[in-house]
């Protein structure tokens, strides 16, 4: 295994922990990442304990539906951008 993989691994081992111990959950909406942040953590013993939820919402349209993002929004700055992760990561 690489170093990039294994220092990412002990960041979201550390992330779990912490989140844990202060009784914090994580949700994540991702698009451009298809899923690879949920798997990263949900690989790792103990996720269940801080991971609640992952919606990958890829098209405009998931995002809109799923995530309630703002169509004007998306039609002014486009998927990605700034306003789009703000309100993908508000409304997760």
């Amino acid at each position: 295994m690489n170093f990039i993989i294994m220092n990412s691994i002990k960041r979201v081992e550390a992330i779990i922990e912490r989140f844990s111990e202060r009784k914090i959950k994580i949700a994540i909406a991702e698009s451009c990442t298809g899923g690879y942040i949920s798997n990263m953590i949900t690989n790792v013993s103990g996720s269940s304990k801080v991971f609640d939820r992952g919606i990958i919402c890829y098209s405009n349209q998931a995002k809109i539906e799923l995530v309630k993002v703002d169509p004007k929004i998306l039609e002014n700055f486009g998927a990605v951008s700034q306003e789009v992760v703000e309100q993908l990561a508000n409304n997760i």
